[in-house]
């Protein structure tokens, strides 16, 4: 059973996975706007954002990696592999893609907001599948 460190780290480590495939699709987009151009100029300026936070992303994961070792050192247990610990509640990630989906909706389509959209529900969808092949082959 993971404890709620992993739990933590799981999140965190599905956090980053989703930065980088937000940063992949935008790079992307920003490739076939013109520089200069308003859509240009605002895909830069999300991917600068969302670039800055993947240092701090990456220092959570060594301060819960740390914390999780040294819980399970207390306890004599091993640390569970991140690809091991369950993946997060179906109801939730349904819901977030739900949002996700709303999002994209209601957005301007190709801009920076359609994009961002677009990703997270394209991951949420991955994650929900992910997350019911998981139950439905896990004993219980």
């Amino acid at each position: 059973m993971a404890t709620e460190l992993e739990e933590k780290l799981r999140a965190t480590s599905d956090e980053m996975l989703r930065v980088l495939d937000q940063l992949r699709a935008l790079e992307a987009e920003k490739r076939s706007a013109a520089p200069g151009t308003t859509r240009f100029r605002n895909l830069t300026q999300e991917i600068e954002r969302l670039a800055s936070g993947i240092f701090s992303h990456a220092r959570r994961q060594t301060e819960i990696g740390s914390l999780t070792v040294e819980a399970n050192d207390a306890v004599g247990q091993q640390p569970t592999p991140i690809e091991e610990v369950p993946p997060r509640d179906m109801a939730t990630i349904l819901s977030e893609w739900r949002d996700a989906e709303r999002r994209l909706a209601d957005a301007m389509p190709g801009s920076a907001e359609a994009i961002k959209a677009h990703v997270d529900a394209q991951r949420l969808r991955a994650e929900y599948r992910s997350a019911h092949e998981q139950g439905s082959t896990q004993p219980d």
